[in-house]
């Protein structure tokens, strides 16, 4: 619930307005007005998607401090919400003359003595009272007023020059409404008085304080002739001087304004001089000038980065008692000009009765490393400027470090480019070999003062550019370059080999199987590979004759448990590294103990029949020798007859 005045035309209202927002379905607004008067209010009703809006409009004059009630009633709710508004009571206390110096009061009446001859006589007036507006007339002896006499806002105001027919009593009126205040008073035009010829000024010395600046006013007033001002002031002191002289009814006024600072850093005394022909000597009027309190200064730096460069954040701050403040940047031990690369911003604020000003220096340290940046503040506390200095952090020599390997969890291979330095952040991409193609990963970077470390990855399949050569490029946006080169390992598998004891059967042209036995009955039993070639590691997998997967551990074919005719047959087992392969065909037999058995005694067997028929040959070839001797010598020797009888 709110009320306004609005006016239209002459006439003034006093606008109650009630407004119900947000409720769905809209409240209804009813209300409690007093009696109607002559002109009843006017009352309309405004509905928008989320707002209803109920207004009366009251007659201000005849609705004064009538209590207005707006009724919300909503559906859901169980209870009604009031608002209550009482239109506003005027009231006009008195019309009366304003710091009018030359006013009289003799029984009861009020007198305004004028000289003939003055121009723009104003007779000021003020109304007491809360009124939203009102009308000020006047009349002069109970007639209109002369055409040189008008109203003008509060004011009644003598064009002149004064004349006789403008003395005479004034009645004024300020109404509005009902409300009415009358003030009547009487204007005297006398006759000039004539001055003598000289006479001594009235001197005074006045000190009036601006924002920034104090204004010293001396005055040499009705005098005549007209009265020498000047000052005695240090010449040092920043200072303006303004004079000029005014003569009314033949006397002359002289006014001399001395414009200094607000204070000083040490106490100045300023003396006004005044001569004139009727004073005895030169008078002074002395005032002495503030002192300013120290202005405290601190400079604080940070380290931020914005678009990939390294910026120290400075603060130069100076909290005092008085403005103005004048901040400056510079630097020590760098021949370079700072104003070139600077970005700086200034703010003051109020804090208390101090005001604090603040600026504020974006200064990239790529450029500035290692130089003295210096904060310089001017200030009325201060003989001359004072320094406050920061040393920005010294640029580092920059590393990178460039390495390729396989990553073990996604079987992916990593070009790593490594990149630590100081100041920039440089812009690290990849020259891919064959068509010279240009990639940028994503590169995570981590912040550490000045320092920016780079780590950018490039994932590839071993295949795409094995045994070939990755370059990376790291940029610096301000013109440095550096490329580093690193060769991809080429890798190969050249064959596999059983380790185990086997015998190798051709099955068909360039088909080879190694035959293995195996023990029945016994558990975990291995057929052990090794694979001829250069790679760093290897991948087995071994399938059945069927195609189901056997059990792999590292690079052998392991047989967790007891082994049985139903393991034997054709196992197919394949090495691998990425895209290299290699494949050994294995033909695995069970032997029991029992086949065993009969192996070894079939193999003992066979072994003494071999030897009993090699021995009956050498005996019948000996025997065969033997007779032929006999038939030659008739005798037997007896180193013969002895083996042959052993025999």
């Amino acid at each position: 619930m709110e009320t306004i005045l609005v006016q239209e035309g002459e006439e003034d209202f006093q606008e109650v307005i009630c407004t119900a927002a947000g409720g769905r379905p809209h409240p209804n607004i009813t209300w409690m007005l007093p009696e109607p008067k002559n002109t009843p209010p006017l009352h309309r009703n405004i509905s928008k998607p989320d707002t209803v809006t109920s207004s009366y409009r009251f007659p201000s004059e005849l609705y004064e401090g009538e209590n207005i009630t707006c009724v919300f009633e909503y559906a859901l709710l169980p209870f009604m919400s009031t608002r209550t508004v009482t239109l506003p009571t005027y009231y006009l206390s008195s019309l009366k003359l304003k710091d009018h110096s030359l006013t009289t009061n003799n029984e009861n009446e009020t007198s305004l003595a004028f000289q003939l001859e003055d121009t723009n006589v104003r007779i000021r007036m003020e109304i007491l009272g809360d009124l939203p507006s009102y009308k000020t007339s006047c009349v002069k002896d109970g007639h209109p007023l002369p055409e040189d006499v008008s109203v003008v806002g509060d004011d009644l105001f003598i064009r002149g020059p004064l004349q006789l027919h403008h003395a005479g009593e004034y009645v004024c009126q300020a109404s509005y409404r009902k409300h009415l205040a009358t003030l009547q008073f009487t204007v005297e035009a006398k006759p000039k008085v004539l001055l003598p010829v000289s006479f001594p000024p009235n001197i005074s010395l006045t000190l009036k304080e601006n924002s920034d600046h104090l204004r010293i006013e001396c005055l040499a007033l009705n005098a005549s002739p007209a009265a020498n001002v000047s000052w005695i002031f240090p010449h040092e002191l920043n200072s303006t001087i303004h004079s000029d002289v005014t003569t009314r009814n033949g006397s002359h006024s002289v006014r001399s304004v001395l414009t200094v600072p607000v204070c000083m850093p040490s106490e100045y005394t300023i003396e006004c001089v005044v001569e004139h022909l009727l004073l005895t000597g030169k008078k002074e009027r002395q005032v002495s000038l503030p002192v300013c309190a120290r202005p405290n200064i601190t400079l604080h730096s940070s380290i931020e980065w914005e678009s990939d460069t390294a910026y120290a954040g400075l603060v130069c701050s100076v909290e005092s008692e008085r403005p103005p403040v004048t901040i400056s940047w510079g630097t020590e031990n760098c021949d370079i000009d700072i104003s070139s690369e600077l970005v700086m911003s200034q703010s003051e604020s109020q804090k208390s009765h101090m005001v604090i000003a603040e600026s504020v220096a974006h200064i990239p340290i790529y450029l500035y490393g290692g130089c003295t940046v210096t904060c310089a503040v001017e200030h009325l506390g201060l003989e001359k400027p004072e320094k406050k200095s920061i040393d920005l952090p010294s640029l580092g020599l920059s590393t990178s470090r460039l390495f390729v390997g396989e990553e073990l969890y996604d079987r992916l291979w990593h070009a790593v480019c490594e990149y630590s330095g100081d100041g920039v952040k440089p812009n690290v991409s990849w020259i891919l070999p064959d068509d010279d193609t240009i990639v940028q990963p994503t590169v995570p970077s981590t912040y550490n003062g000045i320092n920016v470390q780079v780590n950018s990855t490039f994932e590839f399949q071993l295949s795409q550019y094995e045994g070939k050569d990755l370059i990376c490029v790291i940029q610096n946006k301000h013109g440095k370059d550096e490329r580093q080169t690193i060769h991809v390992p080429k890798y190969s598998i050249s064959s596999i080999e059983v380790l185990n004891k086997t015998t190798l059967y051709r099955r068909t042209p360039g088909h080879h199987e190694h035959r293995v036995t195996l023990q029945e009955n016994l558990s975990y039993q291995k057929i052990l590979l090794r694979a001829h070639g250069n790679a760093p590691s290897y991948k087995t997998q071994c399938y059945r004759e069927d195609g189901s997967v056997a059990h792999t551990v590292g690079m052998a074919l392991v047989f967790t448990e007891p082994v049985s005719e139903l393991d034997a047959g054709l196992y197919i087992c394949h090495v691998s590294y990425h895209h290299h392969t290699a494949t050994v065909s294995i033909r695995m037999d069970v032997s029991s103990e029992e086949t065993q058995h009969m192996i070894f005694v079939t193999t003992c067997f066979s072994s003494a029949v071999a030897i009993t028929l090699i021995l009956t040959v050498v005996l019948c070839v000996l025997c065969s020798i033997q007779n032929k001797r006999v038939l030659t010598y008739g005798t037997i020797p007896l180193f013969v007859l002895g083996p042959l009888s052993a025999l």
